[in-house]
């Protein structure tokens, strides 16, 4: 095997620990996005009980004023009952007072109901109230650990970037702009092994010929399929 192959064997090796560890990041970047959003949502959850608590009262409060008002207005015609003169005002007061009375038992009705949505989303407030502080603790201790895990693999990223930097400078100048190129593919993978006489990098199948001369230690040749270097 050449001086560059192993050169790039070993370039390589640095670029996938580089690879592995940005994944790492990315993934610890998305958990605390992820604790976040959990958090985020509890708050607002909270925020809109507290708006539908404030709707809630406020529909309870029109409706006591409403209920002030009809209970008036009963106590009006009733003394008025006592003052007429006919029988046909007085049967048309009556009525009157039957349907004031249906619409004040109607507003009684709503007052419970609301008073009964108020009870539960107040008790739901709580639960959430007494939940937020624990759970604003532990997420901040899971993103300060996490953290912690992103410093860790960015020293490892600052680590085996400064020995990929410095062997780079070992390889042959002319090999040096292809293989870093290759390295920027999407898979990040600039040289592969042949097993058997398949290129690992794309598991294609290779010319025998192609094969013998990736196992010469004078050559440096390249997958006619992926164009990666090609080493056995």
């Amino acid at each position: 095997m050449n001086k560059d192959i192993k050169i790039m064997i070993e370039l390589q090796a640095f670029w996938q620990v580089i690879l592995q560890e940005r994944k790492n990041i990315e993934r610890f970047n998305k958990s605390i996005d992820f604790w976040k959003t959990e958090l985020a949502g509890k708050k607002n959850t909270r925020t809109e009980i507290q708006s539908r608590i404030m709707e809630l009262k406020n529909r309870q409060k029109t409706g006591e004023l409403e209920l002030h008002v009809s209970e008036e207005k009963i106590k009006k015609l009733e003394h008025k009952k006592t003052i007429i003169q006919t029988q046909k005002e007085f049967s048309a007061v009556d009525n009157e007072i039957t349907t004031v009375r249906a619409e004040k038992n109607a507003l009684e009705d709503s007052i419970i109901v609301l008073m009964d949505l108020i009870d539960t989303e107040e008790k739901t407030l709580a639960s959430i109230d007494a939940e937020l502080p624990a759970m604003e603790k532990q997420v901040g201790n899971d993103i300060e650990m996490i953290k912690s895990d992103i410093d860790k693999s960015e020293e490892i990223i600052k680590l085996n970037q400064a020995h990929f930097d410095a062997l780079i400078k070992d390889l042959n100048p002319a090999l040096q702009g292809k293989f870093s190129k290759l390295l920027s593919s999407k898979n990040g993978i600039a040289i592969a092994e042949v097993s058997g006489d398949v290129c690992t990098g794309c598991n294609f199948v290779i010319p025998a010929a192609l094969t013998l001369d990736a196992s010469k230690s004078d050559k440096t040749i390249n997958c006619t399929n992926c164009g990666r270097y090609i080493y056995k």
